[in-house]
Order: C-alpha cells, then structure tokens, then sequence
C-alpha cells in the first residue's frame, strides 16, 4: 500500500465537493451541503484553515464559514496520522450517495491529487482508502 502523505509534504488541501445526497436546504443559503468545503493544513506552521458549510442553529440558511487557528503538536500528529492511513486504492466501487472527497497533497516532487475510492467509477483519478478519516479529524479540530 502505497501512502499519500510524504515525509517532506508542505500542504494539504481536502476538499469536500459534496453532490452527495443531501436534505433540503433554507432558502437563502450560499451553500448547499453542509460540511462541504475546504480544510488545509501546513505542516510547517501547523496552521488549520478552513471554508466550510455550515448551518447556524441548523434551520437557519447555510453560509460558509471561514477561520484557521495552529494547532498543537499532539492535534498535528493525529490529523498526521488520519494521512498517513490514506493509501492508494486499485477498487472501483461505484457509488452515487456520498460527497466527492478530494486531497491535494504538496511536496518539493509536485503537487497530487487523490479521490475517495467511493466514487472510482464516476472520473478519472488516483484512488485512495480511508480518506474519511482526515475529514473527520480536520472536522474535530476545526473549532
């Protein structure tokens, strides 16, 4: 299994594009799928970032949220280790009910882009397992 997350990776940008299923949403709203959006992460600061959809009391119209904060190391480490579980995958599962998950991981090599193994047979791309994860730990610590 090959790992997505280098030793000497500069940034990572996961990207929730949603188009999964999602409920209603309160008119006015400026996003559609909660939890869609962006987290990144720069190892050498250890800043968080993040541009998520969100809903405010959860009736109210859903509107991005923007902030960033620097965590610690311990918090680095476990986000760290949500990465390092992410390997290339050679499945072609074909679903149609879950939100595109995308990482761009940078490194002095280049920059590449992976996509949750969920959708292999909706578009071309480098495959990964156990993407969820890195959304569910950058989602804990964004706060």
């Amino acid at each position: 299994m090959t790992s997505t997350w280098p030793a000497d990776a500069t940034k990572l940008v996961a990207e929730d594009i949603g188009n999964g299923l999602p409920g209603p949403v309160p008119a006015g709203s400026a996003c559609s799928y909660t939890g869609s959006g962006t987290y990144t992460f720069t190892p050498a600061d250890l800043k968080l970032a993040w541009h998520i959809c969100t809903s405010p009391g959860g009736q109210m119209p859903h509107q991005f949220v923007d902030a960033e904060r620097i965590l610690s190391s311990s918090e680095a480490a476990m986000l760290g280790d949500a990465l390092k579980a992410v390997t290339v995958s050679s499945g072609m599962k074909c679903g149609a009910d879950k939100d595109l998950l995308r990482l761009k991981v940078t490194a002095p090599a280049g920059e590449k882009t992976y996509v949750d193994d969920f959708d292999a047979c909706q578009k071309p791309g480098v495959y990964v397992t156990n993407i969820d994860g890195v959304f569910s730990v950058s989602a804990k610590l964004a706060h």
